[in-house]
């Protein structure tokens, strides 16, 4: 892989977690929000490949209100974590490339290394770090 593809996933796998420190993932969210709908409709569903999604598509009409409060709160939140992750890449890059080249992906390293070089990262970067919480 090559080295900005590998810096880009860091980055990938690093935001997945923005927000998510303090409160339910979304997709824990929305399985525990439809858990009755999963075990009723999709228990024998093996999961993956958006095999779950799907069935639970397929019952969407038999889905209570906690389910489908649980399921678009998720999609929103989700919807947040990606346009954060495209916002990161954006501006961060190719600081990324020149700060954290070495850096280990997983588990928000790629953030804490920018984080860490802050004086080092060109404005935008650092607006970017500020915009979404990670540095002050």
């Amino acid at each position: 892989m090559h080295l900005n593809n590998m810096i880009v996933a860091t980055i990938v796998v690093c935001i997945s977690s923005i927000g998510t420190a303090e409160a339910q993932s979304p997709i824990d969210e929305a399985i525990n929000g439809c858990a009755t709908e999963l075990k009723t409709h999709c228990s024998t569903v093996k999961p993956g490949g958006g095999r779950l999604v799907a069935c639970m598509k397929a019952h969407e009409d038999k889905a209570s209100s906690k389910c489908k409060f649980a399921a678009n709160r998720a999609a929103f939140r989700l919807k947040s974590i990606a346009l954060q992750l495209n916002y990161i890449i954006f501006q961060c890059k190719d600081d990324a490339v020149k700060n954290c080249a070495g850096v280990k992906m997983g588990e928000g390293r790629a953030l804490k290394c920018l984080a860490k070089n802050q004086s080092k990262l060109g404005a935008n970067c650092v607006t970017a770090l500020k915009d979404i919480g990670e540095i002050q």
